[in-house]
């Protein structure tokens, strides 16, 4: 059985449990190493609860209410910078 359940936020309707769970493992783990954390999780002991897809009508990509964006909805100068990283 986990010993942490994680739930994601808004807008993870196109994942599932295990991408979710496979990213936020090593961001926990992380987490704990900075508080300075002996113990390290591992993939049993964290549980993902996914409901993102009940969010998303059957077939399609979007959940409901998310526009649908084109290129032309890229507006000059800010959206076209490259980001600096």
């Amino acid at each position: 059985m986990a010993g942490v359940v994680a739930v994601h936020g808004i807008g993870k309707q196109a994942l599932g449990e295990e991408t979710l769970r496979k990213e936020w493992l090593p961001a926990l783990n992380d987490g704990l190493t900075r508080v300075g954390g002996a113990v390290r999780l591992a993939e049993p002991d964290v549980a993902m609860a996914f409901y993102g897809d009940l969010f998303r009508p059957q077939g399609d990509f979007l959940s409901i209410g998310d526009p649908r964006y084109t290129a032309a909805d890229v507006a000059d100068g800010f959206e076209q910078q490259p980001v600096d990283g």
